[in-house]
């Protein structure tokens, strides 16, 4: 475990990057291959990768014994994911939804 919060950082980052690969992830399989159940297992994995990074936040201030950077960073992500975070994956579903749309109902060139 004291490996874990040695390299707190990476697991940060590394949390981040998965987020953006999942939400990816999400929306390729939702809109381009209209895999709407499968869709689901993408926002599970990034909840429980959120989970994974607030109970490192967690177990930081208690080896800590103090409030620092670390966790005040988690506890930003927290509260923009819980307010405005939801919106702007609402707006970025709908936008790719309908870029998505127009972009198989273009015609080809060829045709």
């Amino acid at each position: 475990m004291k490996m874990i919060l040695e390299y707190k950082w990476f697991f940060f980052i590394g949390s981040e990057l998965f987020f953006f690969i999942c939400t990816a992830v999400f929306l390729l399989l939702r809109y381009w291959f209209q895999l709407y159940q499968l869709s689901i297992v993408p926002v599970i994995l990034f909840l429980a990768g959120e989970v994974f990074l607030v109970g490192l936040g967690i177990y930081d201030y208690i080896e800590a014994g103090s409030f620092n950077l670390f966790q005040f960073i988690i506890l930003l992500f927290v509260l923009y994911a819980m307010t405005s975070g939801k919106q702007s994956l609402k707006q970025l579903d709908h936008e790719i939804k309908q870029k998505v749309a127009k972009f198989k109902n273009q015609k080809s060139p060829l045709e």
